[in-house]
């Protein structure tokens, strides 16, 4: 009698923990899947931004290619600061930049329709505007990438870019010059 009792327990026992190893296993699964689709979401995310950053750059660029090498720089060298920056500093940048921006679409300056051309609706923002809309996207790029662990880990600026830029604006300038000249 007592190793039927025994053999009950013992069975029982061995049901509840394997069924505790089961939901482990299940949970460890589940966290995973978790995981990767936040991985997913910020690589997204990132590459939506990354796009309207590049959009504001050409803009940028197009109006007035010298002013934009000082804006890309400025951007280079707050972004620098940040990869030393203290955890605290970066939460408190992050912070007003989320309250600046609560939604990933806020980013959009323009929000335009896929047919409207670029020069029409850039029209109705002034270059100051254009310029601080893509500084922020870098910096919150850059604040991502050091406070977020599924964010894309790139550099969202480089001295390497930075040499490259430094040298393009002056082939721009003088096709914008030559288009000023033949207008």
């Amino acid at each position: 009698m007592w190793d039927l009792i025994w053999l009950i327990i013992g069975l029982f026992a061995g049901f509840f923990i394997g069924r505790k190893r089961a939901n482990k296993a299940t949970l460890s699964a589940a966290a995973f899947q978790i995981n990767e689709l936040n991985r997913l979401v910020s690589y997204h995310r990132s590459g939506q931004l990354k796009i309207l950053q590049r959009e504001l750059a050409n803009i940028l660029i197009h109006r007035d290619p010298l002013r934009f090498v000082k804006t890309y720089k400025k951007a280079h060298e707050e972004s620098e600061t940040l990869k030393i920056a203290e955890r605290n500093v970066l939460e408190a940048k992050f912070l007003l930049l989320t309250k600046k921006y609560p939604q990933y679409d806020d980013f959009d300056l323009i929000g335009t329709r896929d047919y409207v051309l670029y020069s029409d609706a850039f029209d109705s923002n002034s270059h100051e505007e254009i310029e601080q809309r893509y500084h922020d996207i870098l910096i919150f790029q850059a604040l991502q990438t050091k406070l977020e662990d599924n964010w894309p880990a790139f550099v969202t600026t480089t001295d390497k870019e930075l040499e490259h830029l430094q040298e393009y604006p002056m082939r721009e300038e003088r096709r914008h010059q030559n288009r000023i000249a033949h207008n």
